[in-house]
């Protein structure tokens, strides 16, 4: 061997090494770059997505109309398209005396409702609160009378109760 002679893998690999290394770094530094603008991002959409949420749940709910809810229960049972357009998934109004106080709803008792097969059945209407409107529900009692707004959805619970449920959900106390 000459005298010179250099042992050139042991050079490559060392540089292709210490490349390496650089390259990881600035990968890494990348990456959570645009981790932190994507989470950037996110809360941006979400905080926007919220408020417009919030004031269109706010505009729906001072125009809602008054909950029928005999009227909503034939519906339910006769026309189901007319439920739907009429009632469901929609905005309403409720006033009432409250029968209890959850967690995170009160519960109104409806009293009984002629159904279109003339049975008398109970009801009961359950307001699900926003959390910004716990703080109003914890001055209430039950006995108090009380007008809230929700988003509704109907059941009948034929098998265990024979009740119609009236959920409001996203409830507002007025």
């Amino acid at each position: 061997m000459p005298k010179n002679y250099y042992d050139h893998n042991v050079d490559i690999r060392s540089s292709q090494l210490g490349n390496a290394a650089k390259d990881a770094k600035k990968f890494v530094a990348e990456s959570i770059t645009g981790a932190f603008i994507l989470i950037g991002i996110s809360i941006v959409v979400l905080t926007v997505w919220n408020y417009s949420h919030n004031e269109e749940s706010k505009r729906l709910a001072a125009n809602a109309p008054r909950l029928n809810y005999s009227q909503a229960a034939n519906d339910y049972v006769k026309n189901p398209m007319r439920y739907k357009s009429n009632w469901g998934d929609k905005y309403v109004a409720y006033s009432g005396q409250i029968k209890s106080i959850g967690s995170y709803s009160l519960e109104f008792d409806g009293g009984f409702i002629r159904t279109p097969n003339g049975n008398g059945e109970s009801t009961k209407i359950r307001c699900n609160l926003r959390s910004g409107q716990r703080d109003k529900a914890a001055s209430l009692n039950s006995g108090n009378y009380a007008t809230v707004t929700g988003k509704l959805y109907t059941s009948y619970s034929a098998w265990n109760t024979g009740e119609w449920i009236f959920s409001l959900e996203n409830c507002r106390l007025k």
